[in-house]
């Protein structure tokens, strides 16, 4: 599963804080083993669970006008696409390659950007948003085409 690149900023009027922001160095998540209870092409069948419950670090940078990166958490959400609806492994569906998926970044160290004011205000004003969202590509590298539904 490879994570896109960036959110898509949308308008900001001017004096109001970015509402998207950009992966600064999207990581490449591989699962080395899944949990479904079968395999398919020798290798192990992901649940939603081992994609979902995945959170790892992440920088990220705000719309301007921050110009020092954020970084943070990031998740996945899986969309219906990706599920099985007939096959299942301990009644739950599996993980299949389709399109997109969401992330969500939880912001633990703000984006920042150099105060223009006046000492004695503070040096840096930060990204007062928590969260960002957006999508990633999801891939599933496989030699010949797998069929689930």
């Amino acid at each position: 599963m490879t994570p896109g690149r960036s959110a898509t900023p949308p308008p900001n009027p001017p004096g109001t804080p970015p509402k998207a922001g950009t992966l600064t160095s999207p990581p490449q998540v591989v699962i080395s083993k899944g949990s479904a209870r079968f395999t398919a092409e020798g290798q192990s069948v992901c649940l939603p669970d081992d994609i979902e419950s995945m959170e790892f670090p992440a920088t990220y940078m705000a719309f301007p006008p921050y110009t020092v990166p954020g970084a943070g958490t990031i998740k996945f959400k899986l969309r219906d696409g990706h599920k099985t609806k007939r096959t299942s492994s301990a009644g739950k569906p599996v993980v299949i390659d389709s399109g997109p998926l969401d992330y969500e970044i939880t912001v633990k160290t703000p984006a920042q950007m150099p105060n223009p004011a006046v000492p004695p205000t503070p040096p840096m004003l930060l990204d007062p948003t928590g969260t960002y969202t957006g999508t990633a590509n999801f891939v599933v590298v496989v030699s010949k085409p797998v069929t689930a539904s």
